[in-house]
């Protein structure tokens, strides 16, 4: 897949109307508590200036946010610009079906991609991106956002297996649904206490999780791996954004992490 982008890279601003507006309803809060503070006025006046520094103060929390987001879409419109990338701000319909076949991609519900990064380096597609999901129901639920990468070319060929944390709660009910077993790897301590490797292909996963591929896992970042047929899709542990200026770094690393498993030499015992 490949998709265009007709924007051009800017910089974010922060408008001084915006700043002298918010100062005003912040002023005007301030002003009506201190009157009902100061003059003992009536209860109906106290709700209503209550609810007015309620209503004043979630609003500039919605705002803030819109202008993060805002700030966040310009930076990696602004990355794409410069490595040449294509960008698409509110994502693709073809990525995010195409995530959601993946276990990584099938947790919680309200699936949404943006900030669409895509290109190719040295033969490999990606797809780099927002991924949104609604976490839970009811009550509870929350509402999580993480960087996502997708990696596929198209003479590559990988079994069908996940490398995750050990404490992914959603993991093992996704993984027995796909009829993949949990392995019980005989590499080092710290490898099989934190990660839990599944997979239709028991002796593959021991052929491929050697030498350079495994102590890949043993970086700063606790990683979720998933890969089937010429696909590799990683994200992080904790659902979090990553920042535009960790991306390049985080997909150079991903994009070793798939040329040594689909090359040759990586089912080499070491």
């Amino acid at each position: 897949m490949a998709f265009d982008s007709d924007t051009e890279a800017s910089s974010p601003k922060i408008s001084p109307l915006a700043i002298a507006g918010w100062s005003a309803a912040f002023g005007v809060s301030l002003l009506m508590l201190c009157v009902v503070s100061c003059y003992r006025l009536s209860a109906e006046f106290g709700m209503v200036a209550l609810g007015f520094c309620g209503l004043v103060i979630a609003l500039f929390v919605i705002d803030c946010k819109s202008r993060a987001a805002k700030r966040r879409m310009l930076a990696l419109q602004h990355l794409a610009h410069r490595r040449g990338w294509h960008f698409l701000p509110d994502g693709h319909a073809d990525v995010l079906s195409g995530i959601e076949r993946f276990e990584l991609g099938a947790r919680g519900h309200a699936h949404l991609v943006s900030n669409l990064l895509s290109g190719t380096i040295d033969g490999v597609q990606f797809y780099v991106f927002d991924f949104g999901f609604m976490d839970g129901s009811g009550k509870g639920a929350r509402y999580r956002r993480q960087t996502v990468v997708w990696l596929q070319r198209e003479d590559a060929r990988l079994p069908s297996f996940t490398v995750y944390p050990a404490l992914f709660w959603w993991t093992r009910a996704h993984s027995l649904a796909n009829d993949r077993r949990k392995i019980d790897m005989p590499g080092p301590h710290w490898f099989t206490r934190h990660y839990d490797v599944r997979s239709r292909d028991e002796q593959a996963m021991l052929d491929l999780l050697t030498g350079k591929v495994l102590s890949f896992f043993n970086g700063p970042l606790t990683l979720a791996v998933e890969g089937t047929g010429n696909h590799l899709v990683l994200c992080e542990k904790q659902s979090r954004l990553m920042k535009p200026e960790e991306l390049s770094a985080f997909l150079k690393q991903s994009q070793w992490l798939y040329q040594n498993l689909t090359s040759s030499e990586s089912r080499e015992t070491e």
